[in-house]
């Protein structure tokens, strides 16, 4: 999964969605057809790169659980994470997922050994 690329199904959803944007009445009237295909791909794909980014970011949530420590999600940009999905407002999968990791660091921290967690701050700093 870590070298399978996104973005060719991120480029058909924008592509589905220009579409049907075209397909709409108040922008090429008569134009069902348009919009029933590329609303239908859009579906589809929105399902397939939910699923996609759901799995790929938290690709290390199972060694998480297994290990409890925090040691492998770093915190800041665990915080971005969800910060970019809250303030993007369409992305509000993102900001689910990365509420989510939010919760699986708040969860563990208390079994992390300290040196671990500080370490991986010194690491992320700017």
């Amino acid at each position: 999964m870590e070298s399978f690329k996104p973005h060719p199904y991120v480029t058909a959803v924008l592509s589905c969605a220009m579409w049907c944007f075209y397909g709409m009445p108040f922008v090429h009237p008569d134009s069902l057809l348009v919009i029933t295909i590329n609303g239908f791909g859009f579906i589809i794909e929105i399902i397939y790169i939910t699923i996609f980014f759901f799995y790929s970011p938290w690709s290390k949530r199972g060694r998480v659980i297994r290990t409890k420590s925090v040691k492998y999600i770093p915190f800041f940009i665990s915080l971005a994470y969800f910060c970019n999905g809250v303030i993007w407002v369409p992305n509000s999968c993102g900001a689910v997922l990365g509420l989510m990791q939010l919760i699986l660091y708040a969860s563990y921290y208390k079994s992390t050994p300290q040196h671990y967690v500080s370490f991986n701050r010194e690491m992320h700093k700017p």
